[in-house]
């Protein structure tokens, strides 16, 4: 990967940096009818306890974004997204490296997230990191095609991190 990985936790969260995530999310999602992440709900969820967001970056431009939080022996992610210019570059690996990085620094357990059925490039990084069907929401996607169930998807921690070394 060309560039950098930037660990938004720590910085103060400035009105740019919530309009920054949320243009790039939105970037991320195009063609995802309410996909989209409002700057005041990302800004809400940044507040929130435990809760951490990394940027990644090509060429000194955002190419991706992830934000995850830990709720008990688990580390939430709540989105996950990479530029369609920026995919398979390199960077979504390095994203949910870091996440199972700091995830692993509080002893959590597993890594729980939720992918469109439809959605078969993630799915396949997923299960390329042991990812396994946990659960599934029926019609939770609204998506140009339609209504698509949302997979629940767990992993352990441990072998997360010791396939995602850069």
């Amino acid at each position: 990967m060309s560039g950098l990985l930037v660990d938004a936790v720590g910085l103060p969260l400035a009105p740019e940096m919530a309009e920054l995530l949320c243009a790039l999310h939105a970037r991320c999602f195009v063609g995802a009818p309410g996909a989209q992440w409002s700057a005041q709900a990302i800004g809400t969820i940044l507040a929130m306890p435990a809760t951490r967001a990394w940027l990644s970056s090509s060429d000194g431009q955002p190419g991706g974004l992830l934000l995850a939080r830990a709720a008990g022996d688990d580390s939430e992610i709540l989105t996950f997204g990479v530029l369609p210019a920026r995919r398979r570059t390199g960077q979504g690996r390095a994203l949910l490296h870091a996440a199972a990085q700091w995830s692993q620094s509080l002893g959590l357990e597993r890594i729980v997230l939720e992918v469109a059925m439809s959605n078969d490039a993630a799915r396949n990084l997923y299960a390329s990191y042991g990812f396994i069907e946990a659960g599934r929401r029926k019609g939770y996607y609204s998506l140009p095609g339609g209504r698509v169930d949302a997979l629940v998807l767990t992993a352990h921690v441990a072998d997360v991190s010791d396939r995602s070394q850069p």
